[in-house]
């Protein structure tokens, strides 16, 4: 028997209950057990010593041991697949592209710039209580209770039980937290807006922006006049300790309430009635009211049952209130109630409604409270007698949710009108070019969806042709009303789709039903066929010429063709236009680097990497590299066809195909048949993990995928949380070892590239040279053929340096993440 031919069973000895434990083990084939110890067999099959023996010389007497000359080895790397990145300069440094047939490992530190300053406030929740707290205050509280695990660029500690606001299957809701991040960084880029805002943030932090398209914008390139996305609505609702009326009198004492007495004063009697009824039937005392004549406001004084009620707020003076946290998750009548509480207190309704506080964290508190309603304020703040006060303020275009706020004394009925606030230029004339390429054919007399003379619809034509609205923002209702109008287009052009199927039985009334759902002139495709507008009119009026087989034919594989493309952009466009309905928009005012030489933090958010902060809430950004490979990996030719697989073994739950889809959205590639072509396993702890990748063998042999890449992401997440302490080393190492060969030798057997990547950590006792160091030691090195440091750079880019290489020279390249995936700088 060929020495290459020979299976576990064909070892003396081996019979087929020994080599089915044998195989349970990990042991498929005369090399794995050539290359065992005697104690591994002992321990893994249960055999005696010297049986183990026998087995391993056996198979190392009958293996193949595969000598080739380094003629046969240059022919066998002939056959290599090289994986491009999308970034020319980062294929160069790699000597084309990731390599099949080995190991590529891309290390680097949680952070990767992309921070907040530590006055940032973010929204997020733990066993489902909520918190309006800054990043910084978040960072030391739970550095108390997990540790802190030091790095080279920075510092990260573990946050379990963290929930935050996060983008995820195209809507807001609660996601997962794994860590919070800080590094420390000179500089800042300070980006104030129209409404208010104003974010301190490193240039490489990205903010959900628009550019024909939503994209993640670096804040480095931010310019003044390019707009922002923030959340329509906060909907979060959860337990809350407060019913309808103990939410208005917080609502109440904190626009009215003072210290020392802790009182309330107000020059309402209704209220002075209303609170005095509240305390006695709540707290069962009648309270001391009375009327200051200087004033002319009631002084309504609190006893000591009612603090418990107020808590922390009792100590409050103007400049230091805020919005008890209970209430960021309450149900909305709750919500409407504290409001209402506060409006009656402080609201003041002219043209406009705004409420005004000293209180710069009230402020804020306030404007997360009112987008739990939909409602977006705009904060101005102000200087009066030497003070700081802060001022909000509501859009009319908000008016039917704000008159839906229980108020006992205060008139909410707002009339609706336009403001300058809404969606602006960048996205009209977004909507403007997809109108021109789908819907605004000239159609001469016939009446179009969104025409100059469509009833109803004049409005929207001046939006999108440009004709007197150039200045003019589109409000929330308009931009509602419109995709509604686009959606009922799209089924217009199905249906003249479904018509033109049947285009050669089509009589005189169904040809013209066809012709009046054309958005665009039938005798405008005349010089596709060959014929003069004279004779397509002629069509129209008598009908098509059923004889003429040929022309019948043209006519129906051109409207096809038309139409099809007109609906292909229209469904992308409906899918960014959804998204931009989705969001509030708000415009930049000013952008600036300003000095700061202080902390900076970031939550890692596995799930839609974005969560809700800031002074006013936000939509705030992290990111991800391998998911541009994947796509790479699958070979995809000019119709856009995947030829090959990918298969993604998932450690961290950051696999997510909204960025996949995004990535092919960007580049004019069908979602679906790539996510059909990666196939994703989530490892829940090293053995999984261990076992998923021998797994990949079956897919290649038992279900035939051909089969391009592997990605490990991240290699060592699972071993290093479940072997803690120099004790259990050398029995990680041991695991890592025999994981990693599994790659190298799938790797290498069926020609795939393997890329794994893995993070870094501080070498305290290095006084020279570069202290980072990746995780896993000598084993995980010399297991990588390709060793690539990945870090962050100047204006939102990202540094790859080669720091090993069996043949390629060391180098650093620099490449940027977008939205299309991995591009050139």
């Amino acid at each position: 028997m060929k020495k290459e031919e020979m299976k576990i069973e064909d070892l003396p000895g081996v019979g087929a209950a020994t080599a089915e434990k044998l195989r349970d083990a990990g042991y498929n084939d005369l090399m794995s057990i050539a290359v065992a110890s005697p104690g591994e067999l002992t321990e893994s099959v249960g055999m005696g010593e010297a049986a183990a023996r026998k087995i391993i010389n056996a198979g190392r007497n009958n293996l193949d041991m595969g000598f080739a000359s380094g003629e046969e080895l240059l022919e066998k790397r002939a056959k290599i697949i090289k994986i491009n990145t999308g970034s020319k300069a980062f294929d160069e440094l790699v000597g084309g592209g990731f390599e099949s047939g080995c190991i590529t490992e891309c290390f680097g530190s949680y952070g990767s710039g992309k921070c907040c300053d530590k006055d940032t406030r973010v929204l997020y929740f733990n066993s489902s209580k909520p918190h309006l707290e800054t990043m910084e205050e978040v960072y030391e509280k739970y550095k108390n209770i997990y540790g802190e695990q030091k790095g080279i660029e920075g510092d990260t500690v573990e946050v379990p039980p963290v929930v935050v606001m996060g983008f995820k299957d195209n809507k807001l809701d609660k996601v997962q937290s794994k860590f919070i991040y800080r590094e420390k960084v000179k500089k800042l880029y300070e980006i104030e807006t129209e409404r208010g805002r104003k974010l301190r943030i490193t240039g490489p932090h990205k903010l959900l922006s628009f550019n024909k398209g939503l994209e993640w914008t670096p804040a480095a390139i931010l310019q003044k006049g390019k707009i922002i996305a923030y959340p329509k609505k906060i909907e979060c609702e959860g337990d809350c300790q407060y019913n309808i009326d103990e939410a208005y009198f917080l609502g109440l004492f904190v626009a009215e309430g003072c210290r020392n007495p802790v009182r309330i004063s107000t020059g309402s009697e209704k209220l002075k009635d209303w609170t005095c009824n509240f305390l006695n039937n709540k707290f069962k005392f009648q309270p001391t009211a009375s009327k200051d004549k200087r004033n002319d406001c009631y002084q309504i004084n609190l006893r000591n049952a009612s603090h418990d009620l107020l808590g922390n707020l009792k100590d409050c003076d103007a400049s230091t209130k805020f919005v008890p946290e209970e209430l960021l998750h309450a149900n909305e009548e709750i919500v409407s109630s504290f409001l209402a509480g506060y409006i009656d207190g402080d609201g003041h309704f002219g043209e406009n409604f705004e409420v005004t506080t000293k209180s710069k964290r009230l402020a804020e508190d306030l404007t997360y409270l009112f987008l739990r309603l939909g409602i977006s304020v705009t904060k101005k703040n102000k200087v009066l007698d030497n003070e700081q006060f802060w001022r909000l303020s509501v859009a009319s275009e908000d008016s039917v949710k704000l008159n839906k706020i229980p108020c006992k004394i205060k008139d909410c009925e707002y009339t609706f009108r336009n403001t300058k606030y809404g969606y602006s230029k960048d996205i009209i004339q977004y909507l403007r070019e997809i109108y021109k390429e789908t819907l605004g054919g000239n159609r001469g007399r016939r009446e179009k969806r969104i025409g100059k003379k469509s009833i109803g619809h004049e409005r929207f034509y001046k939006y999108l042709t440009g004709e007197g609205e150039d200045h003019r923002n589109i409000n929330a209702k308009t931009m509602q009303t419109l995709f509604e109008t686009f959606l009922e287009s799209r089924k217009d052009i199905q249906k003249a789709l479904k018509i033109n199927q049947n285009i050669e039985k089509l009589s005189k009334e169904e040809f013209n039903e066809l012709y009046g759902l054309l958005p665009f002139a039938f005798n405008s495709i005349h010089k596709e066929l060959g014929l003069s507008k004279n004779t397509l009119a002629n069509y129209i009026q008598r009908g098509l010429p059923h004889k003429n087989k040929k022309t019948i034919s043209k006519i129906k594989e051109t409207l096809k063709a038309s139409l099809e493309q007109r609906k292909k952009t229209l469904d992308k466009a409906l899918a960014t236009i959804k998204n931009i309905v989705y969001f509030n928009w708000d415009t930049i005012k000013s952008v600036k680097e300003i000095d700061y030489n202080d902390y900076v933090y970031d939550f890692v958010v596995p799930e839609g990497h974005c969560f809700v902060g800031g002074d006013m809430p936000t939509m705030l950004h992290n990111t991800a590299l391998a998911n541009q490979l994947a796509i790479n990996a699958l070979d995809i030719n000019e119709e856009g066809e995947p030829q090959a697989y990918a298969v993604w073994i998932d450690s961290e739950n950051t696999f997510r195909p909204e960025r996949i889809k995004q990535i092919c959205d960007e580049n004019g590639l069908d979602p679906m048949k790539i996510l059909r072509n990666i196939k994703v396993v989530r490892a829940f702890n090293s053995d999984h993990q261990m076992m998923c990748a021998e797994k990949v063998e079956d897919l290649i042999q038992k279900e035939g995928l051909k089969i391009n890449m592997i990605i490990v992401d991240s290699l060592m997440t699972h071993f290093r949380s479940e072997f803690i302490g120099r004790g259990t080393l050398a029995m990680r190492q041991q695991k890592i070892n025999k994981h990693m060969h599994v790659l190298m030798k799938i790797a290498d057997q069926y020609n795939l590239a393997v890329y794994v990547t893995n993070q870094v950590m501080s070498k305290p006792d290095t006084f020279f040279g570069d202290p980072t160091e990746a995780i896993g030691g000598n084993i995980v090195g010399h297991n990588s053929a390709t060793r690539l440091y990945l870090r962050r750079g100047k204006k939102g880019t990202r540094v790859a340096k080669l720091v090993d290489s069996p043949y390629l020279p060391d180098g650093e390249c620099i490449f940027r993440i977008t939205d299309k995936g991995i591009e050139d700088n």
